[in-house]
């Protein structure tokens, strides 16, 4: 059976064989195209180069994890709260929320800092990027975009604002439970 035709674009073949594919199969498919994309993303912007196997183990995982999703949703059943699965909550009415990450690139040595703030609606309000240099640790990187995204919303003389951050050694440091060289 040949379910590729010569004369199809890669937009036509996908739809072909999605077409081909049974309930089962089709989720299979999907995985293992993202984990296909996601390698082919590695080695052109990252030259990180992967190999068939590591390509299909990630694929597997992501098909696995969707399973025990579905499961959850059929079942009736809430999923247990993991970092993996938290969800954002609104601020209550008259306060902001600013969700604040850092993400590090030692190849351009640096480390870029993404501010959004939202209201109670779930609207979007402000968002701002920033980069900082050399690289710092993750903590580090995380405080400085906290003060950063203080810094800012100080000059914008905006107030009620709820923040949120990714690392618990900020907040531990914030709240005086840690205290952060």
């Amino acid at each position: 059976m040949q379910v590729i035709h010569p004369n199809n674009n890669m937009v036509q073949a996908m739809f072909t064989i999605l077409q081909k594919l049974n309930k089962i199969q089709i989720p299979t498919f999907y995985v293992l195209l993202s984990s296909i994309s996601k390698s082919r993303y590695n080695k052109i912007w990252n030259n990180l180069s992967e190999t068939c196997q590591s390509i299909c183990v990630r694929a597997d995982s992501l098909l696995e994890s969707w399973k025990r999703t579905q499961n959850i949703k059929q079942n009736g059943q809430q999923p247990p709260v993991t970092a993996n699965n938290v969800r954002w909550q609104k601020p209550v009415a008259g306060r902001y929320k600013c969700n604040l990450d850092a993400s590090f690139s030692s190849e351009q040595n640096k480390v870029g800092i993404g501010i959004c703030i939202r209201d109670e609606h779930d609207s979007f309000v402000l968002a701002r990027t920033d980069w900082l240099y050399p690289p710092v640790d993750v903590d580090i990187g995380e405080a400085l975009g906290l003060l950063t995204a203080l810094q800012w919303l100080r000059d914008l003389q905006l107030q009620n604002v709820d923040f949120e951050v990714d690392s618990k050694s900020v907040v531990d440091s914030v709240y005086g439970k840690r205290i952060m060289n």
